[in-house]
């Protein structure tokens, strides 16, 4: 089967491109002025996530302070590739290390306590200021960007009218500066609005970019998705007329859309990391530039735990002076599970990709699975770390705060009799208060009502909806030709074995990395209890089947919908896509805090029935409704086989 190329070019920079790509990607200016009524752009800088289309650059841009998204639009724009990961690490983690670690030195060996004091400041503020320095870098790098989005697409609105003066202004600025603004190549965009929406210290107020009279502007503002709808609940904008910017990633988002809006998809059709082009390993089985690259960062930290575990032990003992004999370091044995860790992921992965084989083959290549699940394991992990934090710091302070005004009495300690109102607590000393989670803790203990409330909402918006959501959008944010090209010669049922494949293996991803973190991190005082940790979570595979949930809606949507002209909105499609998955997480984890709530903490046989019962039951769902969906996908193959025989004919 041959590739077909017709959809590849050249990824070349955006100043490159010709005036005529405005006819596919903008209007013609006579017709534009909806095309840039949001100061220069397209879209509002507040409508992310509002269009499906366009949330796969939405979220890229919310992950990892929105580096990725950042990389990839610069390239675009101006053609410039991002640094090496060997360089970036080297910058932004080891120079700053090294002058921490100096600082501590200093502590220790700088007798005279006025020097020490001196030398230890100034190395503090020498990492303060590398910091700043960073981050204001970083942000005219930004701007660059952003100015030259807006100039690129002014000249194409234009047709070149104005090439000659605009490559001057190009030729004279540099990106790591300020001049060269010209407002009339901007489109509406004034320096405030550059400098405040990438700005140098973190957070910045965006002046609204909407119109208050304009019906359909306001419409937009209505959120479109689930996901839109729960971003606009926790961050309501604008507020006072601004919209609060936070590492720049609303204003990527938006750049991404405008990209995505006057490139054609072949100059966009790149990873992510290494900018290398999908013609370059879309035919056969080759591995991309990003997956070998992924393998040797596995192999050096492999390298490393090994080296570790030569010298670890030795080092402790002799260099770090600790009398802890209980004190567990990670050696040979920890190596190990960490490598059955790696394998009862890798492996599964592969058992999946066995059983999805039937009736018809996945296609789905190695090279996609290595990605998917790197994008599981970072992106996923990333996005849920965040959210889960910040919504439960915010949740955790609202009860705190209610339980000080309504003055509720909870015990301080377990195995004393002292209790305290909060409020009062708050009156005398604010610090010396017990942390928000205890409190809650020793509330719950004297509240059943509170508790079951509180443990609802943590197992089924803290955990289950937050982490299926940022495994769906880990597996929209990974692209990958195997999912894109040649879809009109594969059939139905061989390209929904590629999408259950694909978001089968962004959930081992993320599994293998929350695993990790449950053995190693949470259960790191012992082998024995690492093991057992391990073997625990193996059993039951929640994630990957919450997964498989998910893509009998995904596949519904992208392979069925189109092909019997179903019309739904798309907010019906996230139910149908999230709803099963979350609601099986959700009441998995529900029954088992609930139990182990009544069980006073202890692990009870009911937790291992009820976990095995919920698990059974979600299983033999999915299998039901799989089978009902093959069914379906082979009466599309049939009659879409009988239609080429009659065409033919």
């Amino acid at each position: 089967m041959e590739t077909n190329y017709q959809s590849f070019a050249p990824p070349d920079p955006l100043e490159s491109i010709p005036s005529s790509i405005s006819h596919s990607g903008c209007s013609e200016p006579t017709t534009s002025t909806a095309q840039h009524s949001y100061r220069g752009f397209s879209t509002s800088i507040a409508a992310i996530f509002q269009d499906e289309e366009y949330a796969a650059t939405d979220c890229c841009s919310l992950t990892c302070c929105g580096l990725i998204q950042s990389d990839r639009d610069r390239f675009l724009v101006t053609g410039v590739r991002p640094p090496t990961p060997c360089k970036r690490i080297s910058v932004h983690f080891v120079l700053p290390l090294v002058l921490f670690f100096t600082a501590g030195l200093l502590a220790v060996h700088i007798p005279e306590h006025t020097f020490n004091e001196i030398a230890c400041t100034a190395v503090v503020l020498m990492i303060v200021a590398y910091f700043m320095v960073q981050c204001y870098k970083g942000s005219l790098k930004r701007r660059f960007v952003r100015k030259q989005l807006l100039r690129t697409k002014y000249e194409m609105m234009h047709e070149g009218h104005s090439s000659a003066s605009s490559q001057h202004t190009q030729d004279t600025e540099d990106e790591n500066s300020d001049h060269g603004y010209k407002p009339e190549h901007h489109l509406g965009q004034r320096k405030s609005d550059l400098r405040c929406a990438h700005p140098c210290w973190m957070i910045g107020c965006y002046a609204q970019d909407q119109a208050h009279d304009d019906d359909e502007e306001t419409d937009l503002k209505r959120p479109q998705t689930l996901c839109s709808w729960l971003y606009y609940w926790c961050f309501p904008s604008p507020l006072a007329g601004y919209h609060v910017q936070v590492c720049g990633s609303c204003a990527m988002a938006q750049e991404a859309r405008e990209l995505a809006r006057i490139l054609p998809p072949a100059d966009r059709q790149i990873d992510y990391i290494t900018m290398q082009p999908y013609r370059d390993y879309a035919s056969g089985n080759k591995l991309s530039q990003l997956s070998w690259q992924l393998i040797t960062w596995a192999c050096i930290f492999v390298f490393v735990l090994i080296l570790w575990c030569m010298i670890g032990p030795w080092y402790m003992k002799h260099v770090v002076i600790d009398n802890r004999a209980s004190r567990h370091v990670f050696g040979w044995i920890d190596l190990g599970i960490f490598f059955l860790t790696w394998g009862e992921a890798i492996g599964l992965l592969f058992v999946f990709a066995k059983f999805l084989s039937k009736p018809e083959p996945s296609q789905l290549s190695v090279d996609a699975m290595i990605k998917f699940f790197a994008a599981g394991f970072c992106l996923s992990t990333f996005l849920a770390v965040v959210w889960q934090v910040f919504l439960g710091l915010l949740v955790q302070t609202i009860i705190v705060l209610a339980m000080a005004v309504a003055g509720v009495e909870a015990v301080d300690s377990p195995g004393t009799n002292g209790s305290s109102f909060l409020k009062n607590a708050f009156a005398q000393n604010p610090w010396t208060l017990m942390s928000a989670s205890d409190f809650i803790d020793s509330v719950q203990h004297d509240h059943p009502i509170f508790a079951l409330f509180y443990i609802f909402f943590a197992t089924f918006i803290l955990a289950a909806m937050v982490e299926e959501l940022c495994k769906y959008y880990g597996y929209r944010m990974c692209e990958h030709p195997d999912l894109l090209f040649n879809q009109n010669d594969k059939s139905k049922q061989a390209r929904g074995a590629a999408i259950t494949m694909a978001m089968l293996s962004t959930a081992m991803g993320f599994t293998c990395c929350e695993n990790l973190v449950y053995v190693f991190v949470y259960g790191g005082t012992s082998t024995q209890l690492e093991f057992s940790i391990l073997f625990a979570r193996s059993l039951f595979p929640v994630h990957p089947l919450a997964a498989a949930l998910q893509s009998l809606g995904v596949v519904e949507r992208d392979v069925e919908a189109p092909a019997t002209t179903q019309t739904k909105s798309k907010r019906f499609w996230d139910f149908v896509i999230l709803g099963p998955a979350i609601l099986f997480h959700g009441f998995y984890d529900f029954l088992i805090v609930w139990l182990d709530y009544l069980g006073s903490g202890n692990w009870t046989r009911l937790e291992s029935v009820g976990s095995f019962l919920v698990l059974s039951a979600s299983l033999a769902y999915y299998i039901k409704m799989r089978r009902k969906q093959q069914q379906r996908l082979q009466r599309l193959d049939r009659a879409m086989n009988a239609t080429s025989t009659t065409n033919v004919v």
